[in-house]
């Protein structure tokens, strides 16, 4: 008999392999649902593999909570964690057998408690009010600036300069390289409720193999940022619309060594901040045009999941999505025919937003440089114009500075 988890033979021994051999367990997961044949995918997520979510998730999973008044409580965490009722039962358990008040009572705890209302889960920090939740990460921001040694040091305006040339540094590479990497590591957690800090991290996250010293001295700016914003994250308003908008932009030929654009996209649920990435695209664009209307795709596809998501959470989305682009000629070239015998080079998948635009998914509306909330994902921006989106993109600041 087994004293942490009181199974015996192969059970106990089936336990041990979860508790000590993650891998293998997702190995036997995986074996089992494809021997059972395909797993029904309502949500497009594949077939063969049960539906899971992840971090990235909880955003949009809150702002559906709070607008529709539900208690998010720690089984929803669990089931956004993506663990199953038999795994999340061993972790308690585990938990429970390295309580020492457990161990000398010889108690295990069998069923998962009910701790209420979330307020700390996985880092993420979650405060409710009759406005709706609001999501920050302001310990784990904390920790990263002890770690740093920065906790006195000036705070600096913005997370990085606007003509920072990154990417073709002089100087020699970092000494210390796995410093870096532990610190850009921490960063990439910390932008689940940050939109501000997506391109900084994106652009540092390129040079983890052999970091120089400038770059170091970048990521050390954003230390310095995080010391004067530790408290800044997203509110998600429970008197919102129940309706989805998404902004997108690119950076044409943004980065200097390949030449590749950037895409970076935001989404939007009501007035609500629930999704956004800054990303470098695949292949080289032979236009500004062509850059855009590949982000144009790509967010596209990204509304499609969290619409598929929203249904999933019981709120069924009719209305034609809410999509903003500032590029005219990528939205001539959505909704116009003509153009498709003009832009043969383009990939045949790309061409998914007319589909989108056709079948009322997605309304593709014009807007301003100056009102694209994308353009924070895309490029360095000054002091003033970073400020102006910060309060644009919805991130604020609830905690007394320190």
């Amino acid at each position: 008999m087994c004293t942490a988890c009181g199974r015996s033979g192969h059970e106990a021994s089936s336990y041990f392999k979860v508790v000590e051999y993650p891998e293998w367990w997702e190995d036997r997961s995986r074996n089992k649902s494809t021997s059972r044949g395909p797993v029904s995918a309502p949500t497009g997520r594949g077939r063969g593999f049960p539906p899971r979510a992840n971090i990235t998730q909880i955003p949009a999973a809150n702002s559906a909570a709070a607008i529709s008044t539900l208690p998010l409580n720690e089984a929803d965490l669990q089931g956004l964690s993506g663990l199953s009722d038999e795994q999340w039962r061993i972790v308690q358990r585990v938990e429970s057998h390295n309580n020492p008040l457990n161990r000398l009572s010889g108690k295990t705890i069998d069923t998962m408690k009910d701790l209420g209302h979330a307020k700390y889960f996985l880092g993420l920090e979650i405060a409710r009010s009759p406005e709706g939740f609001y999501l920050c990460q302001r310990k784990y921001a904390i920790d990263i600036v002890t770690e740093a040694g920065l906790l006195g040091c000036k705070p600096a305006g913005s997370p990085i300069d606007q003509n920072h040339g990154l990417a073709l540094p002089d100087g020699p590479v970092l000494s210390n390289p796995v410093a870096y990497r532990r610190l850009v590591g921490r960063l990439v957690y910390l932008a689940s409720t940050r939109p501000d800090l997506s391109y900084v991290i994106h652009v540092l996250s390129q040079f983890m193999q052999k970091p120089k010293e400038a770059q170091w001295q970048a990521a050390l700016k954003v230390v310095r940022y995080l010391k004067g914003t530790l408290g800044k994250g997203i509110l998600l308003h429970a008197n919102s619309p129940l309706h989805l908008k998404g902004w997108c932009d690119s950076d044409y030929a943004g980065c200097p060594l390949t030449r590749k654009s950037l895409t970076g996209w935001f989404v939007q649920f009501g007035e609500s901040p629930i999704s956004w990435k800054t990303k470098k695209q695949k292949t080289t664009s032979s236009s500004s045009a062509e850059a855009e209307y590949r982000a144009m795709a790509t967010i596209c596809r990204e509304l499609r999941c969290l619409k598929s998501l929203l249904f999933e959470l019981g709120i069924d989305h009719q209305a034609p999505i809410s999509l903003f682009s500032d590029s005219q000629a990528a939205l001539h070239i959505s909704s116009n025919l003509v153009f498709h015998e003009r832009t043969k080079h383009i990939e045949i998948d790309c061409h998914v937003v007319r589909d989108y635009i056709v079948d009322g998914i997605v309304k593709a509306s014009h807007v301003d440089t100056t009102d694209q909330l994308a353009d924070i994902l895309t490029k360095a921006l000054g002091q003033r114009e970073f400020d102006v989106f910060l309060h644009k993109l919805g991130i604020q600041n609830l905690h007394a500075p320190t």
